[in-house]
């Protein structure tokens, strides 16, 4: 028993030697969210147009160009243009109706609302995606370990195997099968650390680094019992998800749409002042200006419909925000539902299952090495113990995705992670 405890912490240690360059960099869950937050291209286009729309403030706000005019009268035929007996040069500016202006700020005010919330948003499912990528790295990690430790058991009982067969104690039978045994855990092996590439490959791309770049996680599969009411959650993800602050403060920019639509149909005004030039006047050299407003001719049937069509944009906002509420309640109770399950789940491994199965390979190999059972049933000791530690670090795997799932649905995280 010396020996074999030796040689499965000799195992351990060549298998982190290999898999954990002595280079890489070590992350925690906290600083692989603060480095998603940071550094994914998804966030980083989300903040640059929250910052395109802070930047276009005084693009809404401010009346259009001035205009520069140059007119000239009384040219006869065949001469030159300087031969005018009037011209007049001057400088004009088009304003809408004043209080256009300042719905237009305000709309822009709520336009930087609704860039915020849209990146709070995606913010949120970024998190909760990194956070289901950084378990399911933990998780194949657990299955390398384990299937390390049956891969060095496998081994052992093929030696034993052997010894037996040798002293007429067992069948030839028995050895063949070792073997089997042995080559299948070596395929699990693979296929676990095939999984965990994989995975960490993913934890990668959202982080927004390069494939080339090495780096491990330190973490493990942790169980947090955590006393949570559905009612409450609900009541909290009206109040937190930025889905629905986006399509409030999408329905704030409707109603500003509609009372914009109803100004526009008042006049707007143009201002001019010019110099006029009349050659050979008693005052060829005159200042003047000049004022004009537009003539709201067609306003009644054009801006009727304008007006009832941003009425009915508003309303269906409105509409939207209802679905959206029902939308969110529903991934909240189906969530916490997913989440309970795998928390009894878990308890009951912990409980019993967990300690039934150790029991069961503590009996099987003290009969084993007395000869009192066969290699068929202590191998399928073995197998029955190490199904149930697999199964119990996904149902770890699956509580951890479930919180996840939980806190992109509530808006918040649940745990201060």
């Amino acid at each position: 028993m010396h020996v074999t405890s030796k040689r499965l912490i000799w195992h351990c240690a060549i298998w982190l030697l290999i898999s954990i360059p002595c280079s890489a960099q070590v992350l925690t869950l906290d600083s692989v969210l603060q480095e998603a937050v940071s550094n994914n291209p998804e966030l980083l286009a989300a903040g640059k147009d929250l910052e395109a729309v802070e930047a276009s403030y005084w693009d809404k706000v401010a009346p259009d160009y001035p205009g520069i005019f140059l007119e000239y009268e009384g040219i006869p035929e065949g001469a030159s243009s300087s031969d005018y007996e009037s011209r007049k040069i001057g400088i004009s500016q088009e304003i809408d109706f004043p209080f256009i202006y300042i719905l237009n700020g305000r709309k822009n005010k709520q336009e930087q609302q609704s860039s915020l919330f849209s990146y709070m948003a995606l913010k949120n499912d970024i998190k909760a995606d990194v956070k289901k990528r950084f378990y399911e790295v933990l998780f194949h990690t657990e299955n390398q370990r384990l299937y390390g430790e049956i891969e060095s058991l496998s081994d052992r009982m093929l030696s034993m195997a052997r010894i037996r067969v040798m002293a007429g104690e067992s069948a030839p039978y028995d050895t063949l099968r070792a073997k089997v045994d042995r080559v299948d855990v070596e395929n699990l092996l693979l296929s676990a650390g095939r999984d965990r590439k994989n995975a960490l490959y993913g934890l990668k791309l959202l982080l927004g680094r390069k494939k080339v770049e090495t780096f491990e996680i330190s973490g493990d599969l942790k169980y947090n019992p955590l006393m949570l009411d559905g009612d409450a959650l609900k009541e909290k993800a009206i109040a937190a998800r930025p889905e629905l602050k986006l399509a409030l403060s999408e329905l704030e920019m409707s109603k500003l749409d509609r009372k914009l639509t109803l100004l526009e149909q008042l006049p707007s005004f143009e201002v001019s002042y010019f110099n006029h030039t009349l050659p050979g006047s008693a005052t060829p050299d005159n200042w003047g200006g000049g004022i004009g407003l537009t003539i709201p001719l067609w306003g009644l049937p054009k801006g009727k419909s304008a007006v009832n069509a941003a009425t009915h944009r508003r309303d269906a906002v409105g509409w939207r925000i209802e679905s959206i509420k029902r939308t969110v309640l529903e991934e909240v109770d189906e969530a916490w539902s997913r989440l309970m399950l795998t928390d009894s789940q878990v308890r009951k491994y912990q409980e019993s299952v967990l300690g039934v199965a150790d029991e069961l390979v503590r009996i099987a190999t003290k009969s084993y090495e007395a000869g009192e059972m066969g290699y068929y049933e202590t191998a399928e000791a073995y197998r029955s113990m190490y199904r149930t530690r697999a199964s119990y670090a996904e149902a770890l795997f699956t509580w951890h995705t479930a919180l996840a799932d939980l806190e992109r649905a509530v808006g918040v995280s649940l745990t201060n992670k």
